[in-house]
């Protein structure tokens, strides 16, 4: 596998990974995807495009996001991996 395959490869699962747990983390906390960007000051397009798994934020909005949620960007990325984990474990189990 070539690296520029192995960067595709990890685009692709975070991608799938980092929406959904955005989703989860922002409903959790009661907000809708337009108050939750404007409470933070991020363009609804960047939160609903992550949600919808079409892109990956900026680390700028990232960070803003995290901040957002009351954690930090590495406690974000941290809750993106043991999400990933947790699929990969579904998938072994079946």
């Amino acid at each position: 596998m070539t690296p520029v395959e192995t960067k595709q490869q990890i685009r692709k699962i975070l991608i799938a990974n980092l929406g959904p747990t955005v989703r989860e983390l922002r409903q959790d906390l009661g907000y809708t995807v337009g108050d939750f960007a404007k409470d933070i000051g991020v363009a609804r397009h960047a939160i609903d495009s992550c949600e919808k798994q079409q892109g990956i934020p900026t680390m700028v909005n990232l960070a803003v996001i995290a901040m957002g949620f009351g954690m930090t960007l590495a406690e974000l990325c941290q809750a993106v991996m043991d999400r990933i984990a947790r699929e990969r474990q579904k998938g072994e189990q079946s």
